[in-house]
């Protein structure tokens, strides 16, 4: 946490539509600081070291390092830092695996609004402690 209280957020997303949706929905949030914005694996890894966020929103979908591997070193570098994976594709068939690798929750961003939107504000809210 933060001086201030704040839960510190790194958000990584490659859509700057998507990025900028997500720095929104944080900064209305009481209790919630956006700290970085990544727009790819690499980049999400370097602000993750010098940061040290509390949170992580991480698109699986990134370029130059993929999601799925950053949310392995990721969760190797900062193992309290809770994570929280966005994707596109058939989350049911990939949320076992993420688990398993070190997500906290796996949200499908093409679910029908407001549900991504409200489960993710939800779940970084809540903290790792409620996973």
């Amino acid at each position: 946490m933060s001086k201030s209280g704040s839960k510190r957020v790194l958000i990584a997303e490659d859509h700057q539509g998507m990025r900028d949706l997500v720095r929104r929905l944080v900064d209305l949030e009481d209790g919630l600081e956006v700290v970085g914005v990544a727009s790819n694996g690499q980049e999400v890894l370097d602000q993750a070291a010098a940061l040290s966020p509390d949170a992580i929103v991480l698109d699986l979908g990134l370029p130059e390092i993929d999601g799925e591997v950053a949310l392995r070193e990721l969760r190797l570098r900062l193992p309290d830092a809770h994570i929280i994976v966005l994707s596109g594709q058939a989350s049911a068939l990939i949320q076992p695996r993420l688990l398993e690798e070190g997500a906290d929750a796996v949200i499908e961003k093409d679910s029908a609004y407001p549900s991504w939107q409200e489960d993710l504000m939800a779940r970084l809210r809540l903290g790792r402690q409620g996973g």
